[in-house]
């Protein structure tokens, strides 16, 4: 049924309930078209009472009391001459007048703005025909009570009144006996007209007080409503055959007009298809329509409810969480239909697995809440909860398919935790569920306390920093760029340092976990900004070109007022080269909203300053979003270039990084560059630019001018960068670096630490990474350089020392194992001699090559 429908039945009930609210005539019409031009919407209503020769008289009550009636009453009029059907609507004016026959009086007219539709023209067409024997009834009644000598006349035309009433009427003498009853009267009692007259009717009518689960059983204990008095309201009826049905009821005294008690009068209508829909929107208020479980609301009042018992009884209650895995691919591919007969069937086992006493509601899609009251212990729970997910991973057969789906539980206790109340005790269970997602699903999860006390901590940190954010503890030190083939300093990385008062210098590791509202990260970065701008401005008035940029934190960069923020900086400093400005941000705040990062960027850009995609490669940005994505320069991660000597996968990944950056318009900038080789090795892969510690630490503003004047690149850059070499030469390369190491993993097995070198490649000098270089490519191409024939005795002495400090450790000799480690010292600092020596010399061999090649090739020697 809808609304609009649902919303004419309780119009029509309640004009039906106000036609028999009263034996007074005045009174009942009072009460009656009021309402019915109120509910109806309605401009004027009037009720026109017609002379016995069919001529209309003057209205008999009309709303409001000024109205005009003519139109009303040609409408009336109108009515009266045709005979069927025995309503009539009509234009009258700007209005609409709709006129119905009240039987026995006369016509009711209502002007309305619209137009009624038929079937309710007809309803109310029948509501006007009781109105018409209702006031008959009344007037009556009236001429009972006035004229004592036409009584025995006036009582047959009530009986007739009673006998066209769709109402149950019952009139009783002075006793209490039933004197009549109407038609409707026998069907409503489930008794013939002959074995209700004459009966005590407290003997007949049995009524009860109204309450949800009234049955047949819970009235054989329940006390009956007093009929022996005048009353009203609404009651359960038995009937003789022991159904239940739901009655508006009317008792009222029948007196004459001396005032004299003649009896009393009962007025009964069913209304139970009423009170059941009322039962349904009240279920329907409290219950999911389609498992029939307690809802959010009625789950919040057993809660409250449930909690205080369990403060009561001291004992334990567990609120769980339950989502059920894999449910909306299921609900997907076999349909919405499906997925709620899977939703019933899982709400079922989860009732079966569950105690009779214990709760389980659903919020909504595929979560569910469960109660478990009165536990002795948590292992109580746990099993419970075993018995639930093992159940719910069982098969399921939905429409002739079988499905499996799992469930994923998370769940809290009370009164573990102090100062905990509903709301707060389903945010733990939800917290503890994803905890059970993270976990692999098809598990439960007991919310950790630690977690809390950790959110509680995070809040207090990050008190204390704000609070150092505005006694302005914080500052940037500045980390250099340079363009390695070049030789030259580009500009710096503006990073936030925390001069504590009583710690010292703190890192970033130190503040940044406990920044993560956007309210900090939007302090610390406007700080940044701000103190950027001004070391520009110092710079570009001491007639430096460099660039400086900044990291912004992802909540800063996607929040709402972050350009007017940037604005307010840049308008404070008016002598600021923008172009020299940089901001980085990571690849978690591009792709997290790609459109608003979008927009920032291209923003960013209109203002002048460039965008740099930090710590590349180890986020989860797609090509797409590269693609899209404005950015000036990607940062390849530290991780990758920390063992890209070593790792072939860290290189591959890293030539790739630098072929999509160029294929994209963007610039490469290499992170982490400790050593010279690696520098080298970037410039070989197509990365000039780089940062990291082996070129400077982060340093305070006054010691960039003293570090930049010393400043100047190493050797091993200025040998390689416009000398041709091959990949396969990239040994040789790392050669050092693979050296140090070996050298150090000998030297720890000295001091005690387990040898983690394999044995061939301690004891056999052509299985380490140098030696098969040595033996194969470098000795095919570089074997007639001098300083790669003196390699050779040093890398055997170097590998025999190596072998005999592990021999004599392992047999406790530990002064002749110092003793050989100070000789392998010496050693090692001959082969890094003869390295820089021999890629001195292959640098000027592979020089001269490309000058030879360059020389016989056809099209240079013709241009030239």
């Amino acid at each position: 049924m809808n609304n609009d429908r649902l919303y004419e039945l309780v119009i029509l009930h309640e004009l039906s309930m106000a036609i028999g609210s009263s034996l007074d005539q005045q009174d009942m019409l009072n009460a009656c078209l009021p309402l019915m031009l109120r509910r109806l919407g309605g401009r004027a209503i009037t009720l026109f009472e017609q002379h016995d020769n069919g001529d209309i008289l003057e209205p008999a009550f009309h709303l409001p009391r000024h109205a005009q009636t003519d139109g009303q009453l040609q409408t009336a009029r109108k009515l009266i001459k045709q005979k069927h059907p025995p309503w009539l609507v009509c234009r009258t004016g700007h209005y609409w007048s709709h006129a119905w026959q009240v039987p026995s009086f006369g016509v009711l007219v209502l002007l309305r703005g619209r137009q009624l539709e038929e079937s309710m023209c007809h309803e109310i067409g029948q509501i006007a025909g009781k109105l018409g024997m209702a006031l008959l009834g009344c007037h009556q009644y009236a001429q009972l009570q006035a004229v004592q000598t036409q009584l025995a006349r006036e009582a047959d035309l009530h009986r007739e009144t009673l006998l066209a009433i769709g109402d149950a009427v019952i009139t009783t003498d002075t006793e209490g006996r039933i004197q009549e009853a109407n038609p409707a009267a026998e069907q409503l009692l489930g008794n013939p007209r002959k074995h209700l007259i004459g009966h005590p009717l407290h003997e007949i009518l049995h009524l009860y007080s109204v309450y949800i689960g009234m049955d047949a059983a819970a009235i054989r204990n329940a006390e009956p409503i007093d009929i022996s008095r005048n009353t009203d309201g609404t009651a359960c009826l038995q009937r003789p055959d022991q159904s239940i049905i739901t009655v508006q009821f009317n008792i009222q005294d029948i007196t004459a007009s001396s005032g004299e008690l003649m009896g009393r009068v009962m007025v009964l209508r069913d209304i139970s298809d009423l009170h059941a829909l009322e039962q349904e929107v009240a279920w329907r208020a409290t219950h999911d329509v389609l498992t029939g479980l307690p809802n959010r609301s009625l789950l919040s009042e057993r809660l409250g409810w449930l909690l205080a018992q369990a403060d009561r009884h001291e004992k334990l209650l567990a609120v769980a969480l339950v989502d059920l895995d894999e449910f909306k691919p299921v609900n997907d591919h076999l349909g919405h239909a499906a997925g709620d007969k899977l939703l019933c069937a899982a709400a079922q086992r989860m009732q079966e697995a569950l105690r009779a006493s214990d709760t389980l509601a659903r919020l909504g899609g595929d979560e569910f809440v469960i109660i478990l009251d009165d536990l002795d212990n948590i292992n109580h729970a746990e099993k419970i909860f075993d018995r639930l997910i093992e159940q719910l991973s069982q098969p399921f057969e939905i429409e002739g398919q079988e499905v499996r789906i799992s469930a994923s539980l998370g769940y809290t206790l009370y009164p573990l935790l102090e100062e905990t109340d509903a709301d707060t005790l389903l945010r733990h269970a939800d917290k503890a569920m994803y905890q059970a997602k993270l976990a692999g699903r098809n598990c439960y999860r007991l919310f950790d306390v630690r977690e809390q006390q950790q959110r509680l901590a995070m809040h207090q940190h990050g008190e204390v920093i704000m609070q150092a954010l505005l006694n302005q503890e914080f500052h940037l030190h500045y980390q250099p760029k340079v363009d390695m083939r070049a030789g030259r300093i580009l500009g710096f990385e503006g990073l936030a340092r925390w001069h504590h008062p009583e710690r010292g210098v703190l890192l970033p590791a130190h503040f940044l976990p406990w920044m993560q509202s956007k309210e900090l990260a939007s302090m610390l970065g406007c700080f940044a900004i701000g103190e950027a701008c001004r070391q520009l401005v110092r710079w570009h008035q001491a007639g430096r070109d460099w660039t400086l940029s900044i990291n912004i934190a992802p909540a800063h960069l996607l929040s709402p007022d972050f350009l007017e923020q940037l604005d307010a900086i840049l308008e404070r400093h008016p002598d600021l080269p923008p172009e020299c400005l940089e901001f980085e941000i990571l690849e978690s705040a591009a792709i997290s909203d790609i459109e608003a990062a979008t927009r920032v960027i291209e923003a960013c850009h209109r203002r002048g300053i460039s965008v740099a995609l930090d710590d590349f490669g180890v986020g989860y940005a797609s090509l797409a979003y590269l693609k899209n994505l404005p950015v000036d320069r990607l940062k390849i991660d530290r991780s990758f270039v920390q063992d890209m000597l070593n790792d072939r996968g860290d290189r591959i990944l890293i030539e790739s990084m630098i072929t999509l950056a160029r294929l994209f318009g963007q610039t490469p900038i290499a992170e982490g560059v400790e050593t010279p080789e690696q520098g080298v090795l970037l410039m070989r892969l197509g990365c000039d630019l780089a940062q990291g510690f082996g070129i400077a630490r982060p340093m305070p503003a006054e010691q960039i001018d003293d570090w930049s004047a010393q400043w100047e690149t190493p050797e091993l850059w200025r040998l390689w960068c416009d000398t041709p070499w091959k990949l396969d030469d990239l040994p040789l390369l790392a050669a050092q670096h693979d050296h140090l190491h070996w050298i150090q993993q000998v030297l720890q097995v000295a001091e005690g630490e387990s040898l983690t070198l394999p044995h061939d490649e301690l004891a056999d000098h052509h299985c380490c990474r140098l030696g098969k270089w040595y033996d194969s490519y470098g000795r095919q191409h570089y074997g007639h350089l001098p300083a790669f024939q003196a390699l050779y005795p040093v890398h055997v002495a170097v590998h025999q020392a190596g072998s005999e400090i592990v021999r004599l450790t392992e047999n406790g000799q530990m002064a002749q194992a110092k003793h050989q480690c100070a000789r392998l010292l010496g050693l090692k600092d001959q082969v890094l001699h003869h390295l820089t020596e021999l890629e001195r010399q292959v640098a000027q061999h592979l020089a001269a090559d490309s000058k030879l090649s360059d020389s016989l090739s056809p099209s240079k020697s013709k241009a030239s």
